[in-house]
């Protein structure tokens, strides 16, 4: 997949947030030991790679440039998989899928979501918890393709109502 790749001292510079690259941050609680980047692709499954995978595409095709690795906020419990810019914007983007469906997913989120815009890409089971929090979601086009229709299911993007569209 290619698209645009921007670096962390560039979201820095256009969010004014006190970024952290997951790539370099040591997750203390996980055996085998690993940064917070190589934990999640280590515990990531085919439904999560699709979703980080479509999501990118779909940002990409709309002029995003793309961190394709998980980004946090410095101080916030939580991190996002990948982040996107344009221009001054900067969005973190979560995916969620149902089999890792923990009743405080979302809540463990809540207080990157307060932090920064903070999307998601989910699994139809986190619509409507998502829209009870005030957030807007769209069915995430996704391609025509075998190993897509294999999923057997749909992806949702969500954005909080006050964000603008892409």
């Amino acid at each position: 997949m290619t698209f645009q790749r921007i670096t962390l001292a560039s979201l820095k510079r256009r969010s004014g947030l006190r970024l952290r690259d997951g790539s370099r941050v040591q997750y203390a609680y996980m055996y085998p030991p690993g940064t917070i980047d190589q934990v999640g692709k280590r515990n990531s499954g085919m439904f999560h790679e699709a979703q980080e995978r479509y999501g990118i595409k779909h940002f990409a095709s709309y002029g995003y440039k793309i961190f394709p690795r998980h980004i946090g906020v410095h101080g916030v419990k939580g991190w996002a998989d990948f982040a996107v810019a344009r221009y001054g914007r900067v969005i973190l983007v979560e995916c969620m899928t149902e089999w890792r469906r923990f009743k405080d997913s979302l809540q463990r989120k809540a207080e990157l979501a307060l932090a920064c815009e903070l999307w998601f890409i989910v699994e139809p089971s986190y619509v409507k918890p998502l829209r009870t929090r005030g957030y807007k979601c769209t069915r995430l086009p996704c391609p025509d393709t075998r190993e897509f229709r294999d999923l057997n299911t749909t992806f949702w993007i969500c954005r909080p109502k006050q964000s603008r569209s892409l």
